[in-house]
């Protein structure tokens, strides 16, 4: 069938000068480079996305604050705020290797 949908999903080869070019593969750095320091310490990716995650703690806790009453609400703030000081527990064992 010409107009089948599917057909435009279908696995395509790679091109022949694209074969094996890629630079990030493991087989392309060498084993006798030194790894950058940036890479060895807990850097900005870490940083980033312990402050993501206490963001989004922190919504959640906002969000139930105003929708929940009574025990519940407080069973999920008591429940957030556990998780939050269990992220920044992870990241301090981290931080000290």
């Amino acid at each position: 069938m010409p107009n089948d949908p599917a057909a435009d999903f279908s696995p395509r080869p790679a091109p022949a000068d694209r074969v094996g070019t890629d630079d990030s593969s493991p087989e392309s750095q060498s084993l006798d480079e030194p790894i950058p320091e940036s890479d060895l310490s807990l850097g900005t990716r870490t940083t980033n996305r312990f402050r993501a995650a206490l963001c989004i703690y922190s919504l959640l806790a906002i969000l139930a604050w105003f929708t929940l009453d009574g025990v519940v609400r407080e069973a999920t703030l008591v429940f957030l705020g556990g998780i939050a000081f269990k992220s920044w527990l992870a990241v301090l064992r981290a931080r000290q290797g």
